[in-house]
């Protein structure tokens, strides 16, 4: 079978596919300084550029120097970028952990995990953006959503979601009880299942059960009222 040879133009490149690099070096071959592709080489090949990159498996891409592409059809493209596990990085030192992870952006981390699962699915777009669970997304410049379903949208770097199904909306906006939900700007939802929403809100201990129907009862409007006035239940009695 014939084979097409082009001269090599990066270094140390690691892959049994396509491999683009000086000293290029496979599991089942050695090439000085040539590439060889052939009809046969795409049904599982793995394709890698750049410097000391690497890709250890099937289906693997690693474009940058230093990219890391680690288990069957992973995508890392930047300098420093490394995913693992079916997962994809894309951006300098972007980080995905396992199979669904997605992270998007300068130095993104998305971490997903399922207990006894090798999945995950977190998903982290912005740089320096961090999501940290199954399930967990964050969105924007340094948002954090570190918890099982937690969720981090923000855009100045202190936006946090932590905790399970927590959720973070705004400026420097923290949900940081279980189940917690803050919204807006410098809004803080620190107690399990608490609930702010408004510029400055701060919720540290409420805990807002669903309610079954549409109407609002009196004694959680007082309840509510007393937990932000401290006035011990008599905000609002007739």
């Amino acid at each position: 079978m014939p084979e097409f040879c082009l001269r090599i133009i990066h270094r140390h490149s690691f892959a049994r596919g396509v491999r683009l690099g000086h000293c290029v070096i496979s599991k089942k071959t050695f090439l000085a300084s040539f590439i060889a592709v052939s009809p046969f080489s795409l049904s599982a090949a793995e394709i890698v550029q750049g410097d000391h990159a690497v890709a250890e498996t099937a289906k693997s891409i690693a474009i940058g120097n230093t990219a890391q592409a680690k288990i069957n059809a992973s995508i890392a493209i930047g300098e420093n970028s490394s995913a693992k596990g079916g997962s994809i990085a894309l951006g300098e030192g972007a980080k995905g952990n396992v199979l669904g992870d997605l992270a998007l952006g300068c130095g993104a981390q998305a971490t997903g995990t399922i207990v006894g699962s090798p999945q995950g699915a977190a998903t982290a777009i912005g740089n320096y953006s961090v999501a940290s669970g199954t399930g967990a997304v964050a969105l924007g410049l340094r948002t954090k959503a570190t918890g099982e379903n937690a969720v981090a949208i923000g855009g100045n770097g202190t936006t946090e979601a932590k905790g399970k199904d927590t959720v973070a909306i705004g400026n420097s906006t923290k949900a940081t009880g279980e189940e917690s939900i803050a919204m807006g700007g410098i809004a803080r939802s620190t107690g399990k299942r608490s609930v702010a929403v408004g510029y400055m809100l701060n919720l540290q201990a409420l805990n807002l059960l669903p309610l079954v129907t549409t109407q609002v009862q009196e004694g959680q409007i007082q309840s509510l009222l007393a937990h932000l006035c401290g006035c011990k239940g008599q905000c609002g009695s007739r």
